[in-house]
């Protein structure tokens, strides 16, 4: 179920709300792509992550959807691009890291943005200017 692997790019071209389909996205050029399903709460067991996984989601997040949806209300002549890295496995074990707790340990909350902001800047970044230059 959980294929990616932490620090993983990817270009969303299937998006769900949860496991309503959405309209598909553009993909980002050169970037392999996956499936993606914005939820309204983070998905803390395995039992959520299997049943957003059997609509179709690889990965789990909490923006994209909206974003998607207020640019093509916007102007649906735009196109959307949604680029994710994998910063933790939903529904797997807790990560070290972040543990289970992070919506209420402070500490926990900046480790995993700190851990974001590293995967980011340190991969995200030379993924995008390789695929913009070639």
């Amino acid at each position: 179920m959980d294929s990616l692997q932490i620090g993983d790019i990817r270009s969303i071209e299937t998006l769900y709300r949860e496991t309503e389909p959405l309209p598909d996205l553009t993909p980002f050029p050169y970037l392999s792509t996956a499936s993606l399903s914005t939820v309204t709460l983070p998905c803390w067991t395995p039992e959520r992550r299997a049943e957003l996984a059997q609509a179709g989601a690889e990965m789990v997040e909490m923006e994209a959807a909206g974003v998607a949806q207020a640019t093509r209300e916007f102007d649906p002549a735009i196109p959307v691009h949604a680029i994710k890295i994998v910063s933790d496995q939903a529904g797997a074990e807790a990560d070290p890291v972040i543990g289970a707790g992070l919506v209420k340990n402070p500490l926990r909350v900046v480790r995993f943005k700190f851990r974001a902001l590293r995967l980011s800047h340190g991969e995200l970044v030379q993924a995008l200017l390789a695929a913009l230059l070639y």
